[in-house]
């Protein structure tokens, strides 16, 4: 089942690409980075969906945070 529908990940993609846009320049890392972190949302807002996960909202929010982490440390260290 696809979850797309709930958020489109374009607009998804936009999102994330304002947050990280004082964080590195324009560029590969931060292009890859974005649609990493835009990915990896998505997936983790499937999955929460779903019912798998059984995580508050709260908890859902502080597990992506604790997931960016590396993605951000290498973007902010480049």
């Amino acid at each position: 089942v696809s979850y797309t529908h709930l958020v489109a990940p374009d607009r998804l993609i936009e999102l994330v690409e304002d947050d990280l846009s004082g964080v590195a320049a324009p560029g590969p890392l931060r292009d890859g980075t974005v649609r990493y972190l835009a990915g990896a949302l998505l997936e983790l807002l499937a999955w929460w969906v779903d019912g798998r996960s059984g995580l508050s909202t709260e908890a859902l929010e502080k597990l992506f945070h604790r997931l960016s982490a590396p993605a951000l440390t290498a973007l902010r260290n480049s």
